[in-house]
């Protein structure tokens, strides 16, 4: 087995569990709008060199809470443009 396809999979775990558990913590984890725009926060973090989870999980959490957007999606008032009335 190539030691990069595993550490690759470890690296995808490792960014997995942090946005399970920051959605979690915020609870967001019921709202696919949160959990991309979680996911693509911390892909980004990762990839700018935050390899360790520690650090990636704080500069998540602090990201996070100054993207007041990301918490606050609008999940309760969707309609749907094709509902007959």
């Amino acid at each position: 087995m190539n030691p990069t396809s595993l550490r690759t999979k470890e690296e995808a775990r490792l960014c997995a569990s942090i946005v399970k558990e920051i959605s979690q913590t915020r609870g967001v984890s019921k709202d696919p709008v949160a959990i991309g725009k979680l996911t693509v926060l911390v892909a980004r973090l990762f990839n700018s060199g935050l390899r360790e989870r520690d650090d990636l999980m704080s500069a998540a959490m602090r990201s996070s809470d100054l993207q007041g957007d990301l918490m606050h999606t609008d999940t309760g008032m969707r309609t749907s443009s094709n509902s007959k009335e």
